[in-house]
């Protein structure tokens, strides 16, 4: 057996290995339930990265940035320099052997642009959802629409798209409206593949509950730096004042007894989010697109009410005055 040979067998030996490895580990991964659970996926991720040596590893990074493997947001090809002017610099190896790792237990393929690498995380791409769902056992008669986008100002898009499909013999829908961010020089095909990367990403999660990091190849992932100032009538006093007690844009709140009066327990960030927003006449699903469009938080497509938004984005919210006033300016109204 010649030296091509051998390499060959160990790195089958080692793919073999790996795959049993993800395979294990998937089911714990998808449903971490318990802690004997999340100690295995720990320990299936600690043994993968032993099993992927340099020699591994190098085949794994020569699909990097390629049509047949998997992208990533530092291309020296496609942008030789980055924002700063200094030559763009691809992924270390670690980072790719760890995002290579989540996509095994994620399920997604090495091959057929199935995923990204995005600020040195891995990120689901709109072929490996496709795959996923297509060819979940459980799913047939898989169909997907898209209405032609609607431009909300300069940078966004909003999409109406539904999914339906029989899973076990019983018809299931899911319809939701997407916000997309819409970069310099997308057209409509661009803006409907964003669209549909987010659907059959919700509708891998109805099946599995796993919900995977937002992101695609091209969008800017940091927080935006506001344009223009708000108006006067729109000043931070005035966006963040406290006290205002509105009535819940989806409830009236119960008239409170004089004992509670007395005795009122401190609104949750959350809730005290909601009651001003509700003051502003801005709904959930109109603040949840905006922080989409804007790329506030990575985390937002999976907020359904105003309870779910992370207290610590919350304080992160109250430094951008000017972005409260543009949202209030174009769903709500200043008070």
């Amino acid at each position: 057996m010649n030296e091509q040979q051998n390499n060959n067998t160990s790195l089958q030996t080692a793919a073999g290995r790996i795959d049993t490895l993800a395979k294990a580990a998937f089911e714990a991964f998808i449903a971490p339930d318990s802690f004997g659970k999340e100690l295995a996926v720990a320990a299936a991720v600690n043994e993968m990265r032993a099993a992927l040596s340099a020699e591994v590893m190098s085949v794994v990074v020569g699909l990097m940035n390629t049509s047949i493997g998997f992208d990533t947001d530092r291309n020296p090809k496609k942008n030789p320099t980055d924002r700063e002017g200094k030559p763009t610099v691809a992924y270390d190896l670690d980072v790719v052997r760890d995002c290579f790792i989540e996509s095994r237990l994620r399920g997604f393929h090495l091959v057929g642009k199935e995923f990204s690498i995005i600020a040195g995380n891995f990120y689901g791409g709109v072929n490996g959802f496709d795959r996923l769902v297509k060819t979940n056992p459980k799913v047939t008669n898989f169909r997907d629409w898209y209405d032609v986008p609607r431009t909300v100002g300069e940078n966004g898009a909003l999409v109406k798209c539904k999914a339906e499909w029989n899973q076990e013999n019983v018809a299931q829908s899911l319809e939701r409206e997407f916000a997309i961010r819409v970069n310099k020089g997308q057209g409509a095909d661009a803006i409907l593949g964003k669209a549909k990367r987010k659907l059959l990403a919700a509708v891998h999660s109805r099946l599995t509950g796993a919900v995977v990091p937002e992101g695609e190849v091209g969008e800017e992932l940091t927080n935006v730096t506001p344009k223009t100032a708000a108006t006067s009538a729109a000043s931070a006093d005035e966006l963040f004042k406290k006290g205002a007690a509105p009535a819940t844009a989806t409830a009236p709140t119960p008239t409170p007894t004089p004992q509670a009066a007395t005795e009122a327990t401190p609104l949750t960030p959350q809730a005290d989010l909601a009651r001003f927003m509700a003051e502003c006449e801005v709904s959930f699903e109109h603040f949840k697109a905006f922080v989409v469009l804007k790329n506030l938080s990575r985390s937002a497509e999976a907020w359904v009410t105003f309870d779910d938004v992370p207290a610590a984005f919350i304080p992160e919210w109250q430094k951008l005055p000017k972005l409260a006033a543009e949202l209030i300016r174009k769903f709500g109204k200043v008070k």
